[in-house]
């Protein structure tokens, strides 16, 4: 019935694993590089009687952060994206506006319905 969506969806599946191997791939990258860079310093800190842990809390925290404001961008399109799809649909109960795509099924269903206002209605 949907033949195109399910297609598309199988697309967007192997897409997005590509994206998140060549994601991970360049994250390692980028330690090896880090550490690299900073091979003196974590020398020195060992030397000093610092812990692997607070060794790996130093290289981590850029880290955490980037992954903290990749997800605080990415958080609100994966939220948003889905109820566009589901708007596509006829038989869909979302409500679909382009400036509020929350789902409030209760107010589609109350939007349809024009009433005038008169005096026995206050």
């Amino acid at each position: 019935m949907y033949q195109s969506e399910q297609s598309l969806g199988k697309l967007i599946t192997i897409a997005s694993f590509v994206a998140l191997l060549i994601a991970i791939i360049g994250i390692i990258g980028l330690v090896f590089f880090e550490t690299q860079f900073l091979r003196k310093e974590i020398a020195v800190r060992r030397v000093n009687g610092a812990t692997v842990g607070s060794i790996l809390q130093m290289i981590n925290k850029k880290y955490l952060v980037m992954a903290g404001i990749s997800f605080l961008l990415a958080a609100p399109v994966a939220y948003c994206l889905p109820i566009r799809l589901l708007c596509r649909y006829g038989s869909s109960s979302w409500r679909c506006s382009p400036l509020l795509p929350l789902p409030w099924p209760s107010l589609r269903s109350r939007a349809g319905e024009r009433r005038v206002p008169t005096l026995s209605n206050h």
